[in-house]
């Protein structure tokens, strides 16, 4: 579903979509151990995970408003 949302949105093939998801995530991991030396892949990290595979956007925003009580 990554793959697919990020050619869509960038407008490129699918290895192209790979090849970026795999940077992003190399670039984010190494920022959140430089910074905050913690691992990106932890679960007790973090507050609430969606996954948009199954939830719409709209579903997505209304749960994360739902949790902050707005």
């Amino acid at each position: 579903v990554r793959v697919e949302n990020v050619a869509r949105h960038y407008q490129v093939d699918r290895e192209t979509a790979e090849r970026r998801i795999i940077r992003t995530e190399s670039e984010r991991r190494a920022f959140v151990r430089k910074y905050f030396n913690a691992d990106i892949d932890d679960p007790l990290n973090y507050d609430l995970v969606l996954n948009t595979e199954i939830l719409d956007v709209e579903t997505a925003v209304r749960t994360v408003r739902g949790v902050l009580g707005m």
